[in-house]
């Protein structure tokens, strides 16, 4: 049994882009569906399917036989939690700026990117971190 869906999420894709898959299978799960969605938004992945239940198909990006996805991290762990406000988040997503990456952050308005939490001028929890 999985404890932390988010960090299994994350595993999966990074070790399917390592493997250079063309497609894997998550768990399934109302935030792995909205995280994912949010990466096909982003242009990370080319697709999702629901198989079951249980499993997800993702279907992964690569330009030019590389990886669209270069770094995946998981920033906010379940026994230490990283949370940002809105001003400690225009100083620290310059970071993720300079690498053409983005924080993924859960937040009042739901799960969103760094650029969109301060443009709602909402702060919250950092999930991960994607370049």
């Amino acid at each position: 049994m999985v404890l932390d869906l988010i960090s299994d999420l994350i595993a999966r894709i990074n070790n399917g882009y390592m493997a250079k898959l063309h497609k894997i299978k998550v768990l399934n799960s109302r935030q792995t569906m909205t995280i994912l969605a949010l990466l096909l938004k982003l242009g990370y992945l080319s697709g999702f399917k629901v198989i079951s239940n249980r499993e997800i198909e993702v279907y992964l990006v690569y330009f030019r036989n590389q990886p669209a996805v270069r770094k995946i991290q998981r920033v906010s762990k379940p026994k230490q939690r990283i949370y940002f406000g809105v001003k400690e988040l225009q100083n620290r997503s310059a970071l993720a700026y300079s690498q053409n990456g983005f924080f993924i952050m859960s937040t009042t308005a739901g799960i969103i990117t760094d650029v969109e939490a301060m443009m709602l001028g909402v702060g919250g929890e950092v999930l991960f971190q994607i370049v």
